[in-house]
């Protein structure tokens, strides 16, 4: 027994014509003539009395009309019930980070979005920069915040500038770069870059030597701490945005200095990526409640 015949029945009984079922169910009236004759074929017992152009419902008809009239209500339930879940999970957006943007800020402006929305779900995960664009390609994130690297990102993505920040460099305090105001990349060419696999890939690296003529020499440690203990041990350098600072447990370890080219500091543009298409509104939303909430977060930053 199929609901589609069930509804073809109620629509017949409700008109009382066949003609009239039939054209409210967009079928021919011979088809929905035969769908209800195999519905009471398969019931094994008549549901419609029918004489000449008249009928009228049998006993057996009028017991299945209305159990039909409150099982199609309930199958009606169903769906209303899992929509609202589907949209519910729709709702969750998926914000992904680079470890190089301004936590503070971040986490401030998805407090306030959730302070203002209580029916707003945002999930955060951190991801290199590669990464990150890759499931942005796949729908697997909403939203992105890190820096952009090259101008085919702006034409690949719809691209938001939120901050800029200077490029900083981390060497041992031992070093004889330590003593050095500012460092440019030249000095650091018979250095390997320290490049932890946490927090920059190998091609985000290509990036960045095309782009500021890095030599290409590296180690990659498999993490942020690792990559700090390697530096203390053995040397070598380590890029990072100059406003996250050092962790103070390096202090006299370690020594953070702005990077420059000819003289100039070099700076990233920071800023959220994301796909413009097929965007749900609720998407949009709390994406423009995000991005509003962090240009006011990151001015005191």
């Amino acid at each position: 027994m199929l609901l589609r015949q069930m509804k073809y029945f109620l629509a017949v009984a409700d008109c009382k014509s066949f003609s009239e079922a039939a054209e409210q169910c967009y079928i021919s009236q011979s088809a929905i003539s035969q769908q209800i004759k195999a519905l009471e074929d398969e019931l094994g017992i008549a549901l419609i009395q029918r004489s000449n152009r008249r009928f009228l419902l049998t006993e057996a008809g009028e017991y299945f009309y209305a159990h039909a009239q409150a099982m199609l209500q309930s199958v009606d339930e169903l769906k209303a019930g899992l929509a609202e879940i589907k949209a519910k999970e729709h709702r969750v957006f998926r914000l992904g980070c680079d470890g190089w943007f301004p936590m503070g800020a971040m986490y401030q402006a998805v407090n306030s979005v959730l302070a203002e929305n209580s029916n707003a779900e945002i999930t955060i995960s951190f991801h290199t920069h590669e990464d990150a664009l890759d499931m942005l390609h796949q729908a697997q994130l909403d939203m992105f915040l890190g820096d952009l690297r090259s101008a085919d990102e702006e034409n690949d993505f719809s691209y938001h500038g939120l901050t800029k920040t200077n490029l900083g460099v981390i060497v041992p305090a031992r070093s004889e770069l330590a003593a050095q105001e500012t460092l440019a990349p030249e000095d650091l060419a018979e250095l390997p870059c320290v490049l932890p696999e946490d927090v920059m890939s190998v091609n985000d690296w290509k990036k960045f030597r095309s782009l500021y003529g890095f030599a290409d020499n590296r180690i990659t440690p498999p993490t942020l701490r690792a990559a700090l203990a390697r530096l203390i041990t053995d040397g070598g350098y380590l890029l990072l945005p100059h406003r996250l600072g050092l962790p103070s447990e390096y202090a006299g370890c370690l020594q953070l200095h702005p990077l420059a080219s000819n003289s100039t500091a070099i700076t990233l543009d920071q800023g959220a990526f994301w796909q413009p298409q097929n965007t749900p509104f609720h998407i949009k939303e709390v994406r423009s409640q995000l991005l509003a909430n962090l240009s006011a977060a990151l001015i005191n930053v």
